[in-house]
C-alpha cells in the first residue's frame, strides 16, 4: 500500500514541529548519554530514577500533543527495557503515564503486548 501510495504520488507525510527536534530528541540524548555513563554494576539509587519536575511535564506535554513523539516514547522504552536501562525505561513510563492519564492505550495494543511480555520474560514470571 505505502508503494502504491508513493508510486502514485499521493501520499501526504505531516512536517515535524520544530519542537521535536529541538527538545524531545535531544531529551533522549539525555537519557541515552547518563545510561552510557552509569556503571552496569552500580547499585542505581532510588531518586535517579526521577526526572526533573519540570522536564517530566514538559516531556508529557510533547508525549500527549504529538503521535509520532508518542510512539518514539513508547519504542524508546522497549529498547531500553530490552538492554535493561530499567533507569531510563521508568523515567520515560512516568512522562508516558502522566500525558496518557485519563486515556487509554486501545491504540499502542502492539506496544502494550511486547512489554508486558518482556517485563514477565525478565521477572520471569
Amino acid at each position: 500500500m505505502i508503494l502504491c501510495l508513493y508510486r502514485e504520488g499521493s501520499y501526504k507525510i505531516q512536517a515535524t514541529s520544530a519542537e521535536v527536534f529541538e527538545e524531545f530528541f535531544p531529551l533522549l540524548a539525555d537519557f541515552l548519554i547518563e545510561a552510557q555513563l552509569r556503571e552496569e554494576d552500580e547499585d542505581v539509587p532510588e531518586e535517579e530514577y526521577e526526572l526533573d519536575p519540570q522536564l517530566q511535564g514538559q516531556l508529557s506535554k510533547m508525549i500527549r500533543k504529538d503521535a509520532a513523539v508518542r510512539k518514539v516514547a513508547l519504542a524508546f522504552c522497549l529498547v531500553r527495557c530490552h538492554v535493561a536501562d530499567y533507569v531510563s525505561t521508568v523515567k520515560m513510563l512516568k512522562a508516558i503515564s502522566i500525558a496518557m492519564e485519563g486515556s487509554s492505550l486501545k491504540d499502542e495494543v502492539a506496544f502494550c503486548r511486547t512489554f508486558c511480555k518482556m517485563i514477565t520474560e525478565r521477572l520471569q514470571v
